[in-house]
């Protein structure tokens, strides 16, 4: 029984075992064919710019900013003396061109006179000390000199009457008088010699004292002279507060002179200027009111360090306006120029240098350092292939002759040539090796 039952499993499984694979056959031979199709691939319509080196110049960086116009050469007029006005010409008034040297004002000079007077009258009494003394040494040397013959003969008259009295010639009386006389004519030289050795001490005295009253005239004198105020440069007169009749102050300022033939704009750039703007880069400085009005400007200094508070650098414009002004100096009409305390705005353009070609290429093109350009493969399709580039800078302007419209464009160092279709739309749709189609402007 045991037998049996393993017999009847065993066909059971082969019967199932059949059945199925009877069913399989059925299923493959009644299957459909599955239809076959090429797959089409996706081709991207975009447009393109083609890249063109243009001259350096053409798109040299540029750099913008705001400062206030302030003159490169200005003066305070303060009168070097104290004293009353007593002139003011009638035609210095504040907004008139004065030249340097001209009068402003002139004081009273009475006081300073009578002290330059003074010093010199006293100056001629030393003078005369002076040739006194001359005349007083020469006196005193012949003194000296008969002084001292007349010693020589009475000592020679004294010795002879010594030895006559030893010889009981002579009379002892006789050669007392003669000693006497002898001690009083030592007496009378040695005074002379004193006053004569006190000659060149009196006169050293004397020609200090001149010497003092000399200075004290020329003080006297650059006094005098300190009493006609004059403007110290050309220029115009921005301010003059002193009149007729008024006491000014030495030291007091009581005009102010401007030039305007060179102003200076200390203008506020953007940090990443440091390093590439230069002394003598061109710049172009407009009034913040847009009138309209345009002047020529050149670097002239450049801070050597970053305000770390407002990330700016310090560029310092000169304006050279000398033969506007200088037409000026004639007629109180200043328009067209430049004038100090004008707030401004500037644009530094950095030098081209060397004639170097740069590639530009639109902004919009340029996503971080990469931009897509639509260059044919192998079989002559064109597709997308990116490129790493090495952008300089961005310039604003309009070049027609690439792409009208386009306003923002990018100046590429390196990365893409000349002529290569640098594709500008649908860069979100691209990748590498996808067809693209190059349609025009209006597509």
């Amino acid at each position: 029984m045991r037998a049996l039952g393993v017999l009847v499993r065993v066909a059971l499984g082969a019967a199932i075992l059949g059945g199925s694979v009877l069913v399989a056959g059925v299923l493959v031979a009644n299957r459909k064919q599955a239809l076959t199709a090429p797959v089409e691939e996706v081709v991207r319509r975009v447009r393109v710019v083609e890249a063109s080196a243009q001259e350096a110049s053409r798109v040299a960086r540029r750099w913008e900013g705001f400062g206030t116009a302030r003159a490169m050469s200005q003066a305070a007029v303060a009168p070097e003396v104290t004293a009353r006005v007593v002139m003011r010409p009638d035609r210095i008034d504040p907004g008139v061109a004065v030249e340097a040297g001209e009068l402003l004002l002139k004081l009273d000079e009475s006081d300073f006179r009578e002290r330059l007077e003074s010093a010199q009258r006293a100056a001629e009494v030393l003078a005369a000390q002076l040739e006194g003394l001359d005349v007083e040494e020469r006196r005193l040397a012949e003194q000296v000199e008969q002084a001292g013959e007349a010693l020589r003969l009475t000592r020679w008259e004294l010795e002879r009457l010594e030895e006559a009295l030893a010889g009981a010639a002579a009379k002892e009386i006789e050669v007392m008088r003669l000693r006497a006389s002898l001690a009083r004519q030592e007496r009378e030289r040695l005074a002379l010699q004193q006053q004569l050795d006190s000659v060149p001490s009196r006169r050293a005295a004397t020609m200090a004292e001149l010497a003092a009253r000399r200075n004290d005239a020329a003080v006297a004198r650059r006094q005098l002279e300190r009493t006609a105020v004059v403007a110290p440069i050309g220029g115009v007169l921005e301010t003059i507060d002193a009149d007729v009749g008024e006491w000014v102050t030495a030291g007091q300022p009581v005009a102010r002179v401007v030039d305007l033939r060179r102003i200076e704009v200390p203008l506020r750039v953007p940090a990443s200027a440091h390093g590439a703007v230069r002394v003598g880069d061109a710049a172009e400085v407009r009034p913040t009111n847009g009138d309209g009005s345009v002047w020529e400007a050149r670097v002239a200094r450049v801070s050597p360090t970053v305000d770390p508070a407002t990330r700016t650098l310090t560029v310092y414009l000169e304006v050279d306006q000398a033969e506007a002004a200088g037409a000026g100096v004639e007629s109180p009409a200043w328009a067209g120029l430049l004038l100090p305390g004008r707030f401004v705005s500037a644009e530094v353009v950095a030098a081209a240098g060397n004639g170097r070609r740069l590639i530009l290429v639109p902004r919009r093109a340029v996503a971080g350092d990469r931009v897509w350009v639509a260059a044919e493969d192998d079989e002559g399709r064109t597709r997308a292939q990116p490129r790493q580039v090495r952008v300089l800078h961005h310039v604003v302007g309009e070049f027609p002759a690439l792409a009208e419209g386009e306003t923002q464009w990018s100046v590429i160092g390196e990365g893409v040539r000349e002529g290569e279709r640098v594709i500008v739309t649908n860069l979100d749709e691209l990748t590498a090796g996808v067809r693209v189609e190059v349609v025009g402007r209006g597509e």
